[in-house]
């Protein structure tokens, strides 16, 4: 019966870090994205946008910056632990580049005809 618990409870935590490291995950995309769509110009604005998104998301965001063409971000979701230990995951994303810059994806105008 011990045997049985305990390997229950491998299988509890295994599913819980696998769900909060999706959770992260997504997190930082959102985030990343967000922050994406602000003007490039102006990075402190960009980094505030995706601490919202993160946080609408349960995450933490820990990390940002703007580099060259592109936004980096790092968020941190806590990890939910027995005897209130502190645990957590981190993930990173990248988005960019913004809008005209080169390599962006430009979609086909309405005007343009094949």
């Amino acid at each position: 019966m011990f045997a049985l618990m305990w390997l229950a409870g491998v299988a509890f935590t295994v599913v819980t870090i696998g769900a909060v490291r999706a959770r992260a995950a997504a997190a930082a995309d959102l985030a990343s994205l967000a922050a994406a769509s602000m003007a490039p110009a102006d990075a402190r604005a960009a980094c505030a946008h995706a601490a919202q998104v993160s946080e609408a998301n349960g995450a933490r965001l820990v990390g940002c910056q703007v580099v060259a063409d592109a936004v980096e971000v790092r968020v941190r979701v806590a990890v939910p632990t027995a005897l209130g230990l502190q645990a957590g995951v981190t993930s990173r994303a990248r988005a960019g580049p913004w809008g005209r810059a080169p390599g962006a994806y430009q979609p086909p105008s309405a005007t343009s005809a094949p």
